[in-house]
């Protein structure tokens, strides 16, 4: 009969086989958060947290609480911060009016 191992070896070998995760991973939505959520279900390829893979994100009504968490505002918000200044500037585009007025003068002058 051949020796058998000793028992942490055999502890080691069937780690991977268990899994430790109980089933769930973390969804793609939640790698930008660094969140240690482990929402997404393995079988069912559904997260219980935001819907993934549906393509809009998982809110009902009867969790008001829930849904302020993740609103807008909760988070950088890097492109609404340039929005409201851009607004009352009108959306304006290119260089400012002065610098290309000047040019069109100077041009017709010479």
């Amino acid at each position: 009969m051949p020796p058998r191992n000793p028992p942490s070896l055999e502890i080691r070998s069937r780690r991977p086989l268990m899994g430790g995760m109980g089933g769930k991973i973390q969804p793609l939505r939640f790698g930008e958060m660094g969140s240690r959520r482990r929402s997404l279900h393995v079988q069912k390829h559904e997260c219980a947290s935001c819907g993934y893979p549906a393509a809009k994100m998982r809110k009902y009504n009867w969790s008001e609480k829930a849904k302020r968490r993740r609103t807008v505002g909760t988070g950088r918000t890097r492109y609404l911060k340039d929005v409201s200044r851009r607004f009352k500037n009108g959306f304006q585009t290119g260089a400012p009016k002065n610098a290309r007025v000047g040019k069109k003068t100077a041009e017709q002058e010479s």
